[in-house]
């Protein structure tokens, strides 16, 4: 009997400890969820002409990180004016893969003329 018994403590401790696991695993994803909700809402608060002073406080607390160029189109198509310089803004420090990010393409004048976000992916 103490075998037994003993067998289904252990399994019943078992059980516990994944149930525990399961629901940690869930937070972490629901708090992921949250998390990439609010970073998307800040995306979206980036418009057209807005200044690099604006869209830099937008993302204060974002990595950032910036590419010289020359483009006419962004992410979707024609930008209404040329952009010069596209600002990458990162979800989080040392984004990786499923990570987000923000690209913000101003133009010469230092205005916004495009945005887009999306996820890292390999």
């Amino acid at each position: 009997m103490t075998k037994i018994t003993l067998s289904w403590s252990l399994i019943a401790s078992v059980s516990l400890m994944i149930g525990c696991a399961d629901s940690g695993i869930e937070a972490a994803k629901k708090a992921k969820k949250e998390a990439d909700g609010l970073f998307v809402e800040k995306c979206k608060r980036v418009k057209v002409d807005m200044s690099r002073k604006e869209v830099d406080a937008i993302f204060k607390d974002h990595p950032t990180h910036e590419n010289r160029n020359d483009r006419a189109d962004g992410f979707d198509g024609k930008l209404p004016r040329p952009s010069t310089l596209t600002v990458t803004y990162d979800q989080i420090e040392g984004a990786n893969e499923y990570d987000m990010y923000c690209d913000v393409y101003f133009d010469a004048e230092g205005r916004v003329v495009g945005a887009m976000w999306s996820r890292y992916l390999s």
